[in-house]
């Protein structure tokens, strides 16, 4: 497999992942279920890890269009 197909495949890996940590916090969020404090604190912790991996995406895209894509 060369560079730029094993960093693709690394991407759509990582966007998948996303896409699911994205379903639940979206699933989550829209619940009727109150949240204790302590469970509160858990899904902000865990948007927050979500926006760093998007944004850790979305810097692997600028990357391989950089690097990977031909002019």
């Amino acid at each position: 497999m060369s560079d730029a197909q094993s960093k693709l495949t690394e991407l759509i890996e990582d966007i998948e992942n996303f896409g699911h940590k994205f379903m639940f916090l979206m699933n989550a969020a829209s619940a009727d279920a109150p949240l204790s404090e302590r469970a509160r604190i858990g899904f902000l912790e865990y948007g927050v890890e979500s926006v760093k991996q998007f944004n850790a995406i979305e810097e692997k895209l600028k990357s391989y269009r950089e690097n990977c894509i031909p002019n």
